[in-house]
C-alpha cells in the first residue's frame, strides 16, 4: 500500500481553507443516486490505488481522476505547487474522502434527482468539493495533539488517531472478511461473550433492515457476494477503457 499526504484546497488556492459547508453547497445540486454512483466509481479507483497498484499505476490513477474532476486552473496550481510529477508524492483522492463526501451529502437532505455529472463543470464542482474536504480530514484539535511538547504524548495521540484508519485502509484478506461477515450476519449458535452481544444486536437489526430494503440479511449477504465476484473478475485496464464495467446491471 502506498502512503502519500493529501493535497488540500488551501495548498493550491489563494482562497485558503474553506468551511465544510462550502463543500456541502457544491454537492447540493446533484441527485443523491448519481452522487452515490460516482462515489462508488471513485472508491473503486482509489481503493485499487491504495491496496493493489504499484507506484506507476497508482500515480496514473490519481492523475486520471484529477484530469476529470479538476479545472484547468486547479491542475495548473497543482503542478506549480508540487511539480509536474506531483502524483508520485501526493494524493488528491482517497476512500476516507469519499466517505466524508457521502456523509455531507446525506446530511443535507439530498434530492432524489438533480444535476448529473455529464458536463465538465459539474464534475469540477465535485472535484473542488473533494479538495475542500481534504482540509478537514484532520481537525485542529488533532493537529494540536500531534504538536504536544512531550514525545510520549505525541506518540499516544498519533496512535489514537491512526487506530481509526487501521481497518479502513488495511482491509482483511478476502477469505477472512467473508468468514467474518458470515458470522456477523448469520450468527453462530452457542457463542457467548462479546460475540454473543454482537449476535444479539444483529438479531435486532433483521426486521427493520428487511422493512427498509425488502431484503433479509441472508439475501443481502448473498447479493453482496455476487456483486463482489463480479468486480473481482474486472481488472483496472478494462475499467479505464470501458467505464461502464463499473456498473452492475440488476437484470444480469
Amino acid at each position: 500500500m502506498l502512503i502519500r499526504p493529501f493535497v488540500c484546497y488551501s495548498e493550491i488556492s489563494a482562497r485558503g481553507r474553506r468551511p465544510l459547508r462550502e463543500a456541502q453547497a457544491l454537492l447540493a445540486p446533484f441527485g443523491f443516486r448519481d452522487l452515490v454512483l460516482m462515489a462508488s466509481r471513485l472508491n473503486y479507483l482509489v481503493g485499487y490505488d491504495q491496496f493493489m497498484a504499484g507506484q506507476k499505476t497508482a500515480t496514473a490513477i490519481q492523475r486520471l481522476i484529477a484530469s476529470q474532476l479538476l479545472s484547468s486552473a486547479e491542475n495548473a496550481s497543482l503542478a506549480n505547487r508540487f511539480g509536474s510529477e506531483w502524483s508520485a508524492t501526493r494524493a488528491l483522492f482517497s476512500r476516507h474522502q469519499v466517505a466524508v463526501m457521502l456523509r455531507l451529502a446525506a446530511r443535507a437532505r439530498p434530492r432524489r434527482s438533480g444535476q448529473s455529472f455529464g458536463t465538465a463543470e459539474s464534475r469540477q464542482r465535485l472535484g473542488t468539493a473533494c479538495l475542500i474536504i481534504n482540509d478537514h480530514l484532520a481537525t485542529a484539535g488533532q493537529l494540536r495533539a500531534l504538536a504536544a511538547p512531550k514525545l510520549e504524548v505525541r506518540k499516544r495521540n498519533l496512535a489514537l488517531q491512526l487506530a481509526f484508519f487501521l481497518e479502513f485502509y488495511n482491509p482483511l484478506p478476502l477469505p477472512e472478511a467473508l468468514a467474518r461477515s458470515e458470522n456477523l450476519l448469520s450468527g453462530v449458535p452457542g457463542v457467548t461473550g462479546r460475540s454473543g452481544i454482537i449476535r444479539h444486536l444483529v438479531a435486532g437489526l433483521k426486521r427493520p433492515f428487511q422493512e427498509a430494503t425488502g431484503l433479509t440479511l441472508n439475501d443481502y449477504r448473498d447479493l453482496i457476494l455476487v456483486v463482489l465476484f463480479r468486480y473481482l473478475s474486472t481488472n483496472l485496464q478494462e475499467v479505464l477503457e470501458q467505464p461502464d464495467r463499473l456498473m452492475f446491471h440488476h437484470q444480469a
